[in-house]
């Protein structure tokens, strides 16, 4: 069994070790820290912003919602990504639908929280269609107060014919 589930702690470990940056970087917060069900409203509001953000073109908004550096892990591998990688990027999908479902959200720390969900969406990026069903995972750190994007893990899955 803990061979089959190495590869996901490995990929959990990763994921934390990569958001390290951004967390050392960030004051801790002394504000009130909402309850778990809010948390999770109020990462999948900010995460709803920035698909509307990639969904409008809209760069400025993408990066006011991320850390200077995010850190992109998808298909190609991973990356830090500035705003200016993060814009062109943006400007060269066209994503015409995107619906999120299934949401979870696991605080690590009092600064740092993982948030999780299926997206199903209708993406072309660079004139190549998107895979249609994703699994996303999100670092989430929070920096003066305002919770901020750090890890973007967007995982391809394949859809069940009935």
């Amino acid at each position: 069994m803990l061979c089959r589930a190495l590869p996901l702690v490995l990929a959990i470990i990763t994921v934390f070790g990569s958001a390290a940056d951004a967390l050392a970087q960030a004051k801790p917060s002394r504000a009130a820290q909402p309850g778990a069900g809010s948390l999770e409203s109020t990462l999948v509001a900010l995460d709803r912003k920035l698909w509307e953000a990639v969904r409008t073109k809209d760069t400025l908004a993408f990066s006011r919602e991320t850390v200077p550096l995010l850190l992109d892990v998808g298909q190609s591998g991973a990356a830090q990504m500035s705003p200016a990688d993060m814009a062109a990027a943006i400007r060269s999908c066209d994503t015409r639908s995107y619906q999120i479902d299934s949401a979870a959200v696991i605080r690590a720390t009092a600064d740092a929280a993982v948030l999780t969900y299926r997206v199903q969406m209708e993406q072309t990026c660079g004139g190549e269609r998107q895979p249609t069903l994703n699994y996303v995972t999100g670092v989430w750190a929070l920096q003066n107060g305002r919770w901020k994007l750090a890890t973007l893990v967007v995982t391809p899955g394949q859809l069940r014919s009935r």
